[in-house]
């Protein structure tokens, strides 16, 4: 059993808890417990991605030319020949009324040659052809194109013109034989070219056509100039 005396020997310590204030608390431990800190999320941060390496590869597409369509016409031409029914007698260069004929080209006894060269300069296709209204020098009442093809009939269906109203063609020569286009406002296949064999209007590139123009004039006209113009158009397309 322990006495007070052995009990008087032990040596007691204190313990105390270091100042927080103090420089070792604040410059010591907790910054290095701070690096630690740092340090071990460094070492917990994920790796960076690899970027991506891609691959291609090229292709070439091939496009075919656009085919260009065109049409040339020489030279411009007149009615200078005329008659009173289409045939004889001749009345010069000067249309009569009613309905009088007119030609244009050249004649050589009761032989018409035409003077118009129509010619595909582009690529093959086929040849439209349109005529216009007639307009009087001084602005005045056109005559209006009639026929089957247009959009006016002449009179009784026929190709007889009305007043203030003309019937016009064009012609020419193919394959030995004529071949005629009634022409409208609106562009029509013109016949000369095929020959008309096939009831078309091919034209292979560079193919041409001498053609002539035949016109019925107006059985009256309101207006009394001494001269009338009228354009045709020839337009080159596809097949």
């Amino acid at each position: 059993m322990r006495t007070l005396s052995t009990i008087r020997r032990i040596r007691i310590v204190r313990v105390e808890t270091p100042d927080r204030s103090s420089p070792v608390r604040r410059h010591g431990w907790r910054p290095l417990a701070l690096a630690i800190s740092v340090m071990a999320l460094v070492g917990l941060s994920a790796a960076p991605a690899l970027a991506a390496s891609p691959g291609s590869s090229t292709g070439t597409i091939t496009v075919a030319a656009t085919a260009v369509y065109s049409v040339t016409v020489s030279p411009s031409f007149s009615f200078g020949i005329c008659t009173a029914n289409g045939g004889a007698p001749s009345t010069g260069s000067t249309l009569v009324f009613p309905n009088g004929y007119c030609f244009s080209g050249t004649a050589s006894g009761s032989v018409y040659t035409a003077g118009v060269t129509i010619t595909n300069t582009g690529a093959a296709g086929h040849i439209d052809v349109n005529g216009a209204n007639a307009d009087p020098s001084d602005l005045g009442t056109p005559w209006t194109l009639c026929g089957l093809a247009t959009t006016t009939p002449c009179p009784s269906g026929g190709a007889t013109p009305g007043a203030n109203q003309f019937e016009m063609t064009t012609w020419g020569d193919p394959n030995g034989g004529n071949a005629y286009t009634t022409l409208s406002n609106s562009p029509v296949c013109d016949m000369a070219f095929d020959g008309g064999t096939s009831g078309g209007c091919s034209a292979t590139s560079g193919a041409s056509q001498i053609e002539g123009q035949n016109m019925v004039g107006p059985e009256s006209s309101t207006d009394t100039s001494s001269t009338f113009t009228t354009t045709l158009t020839w337009t080159a397309g596809p097949s």
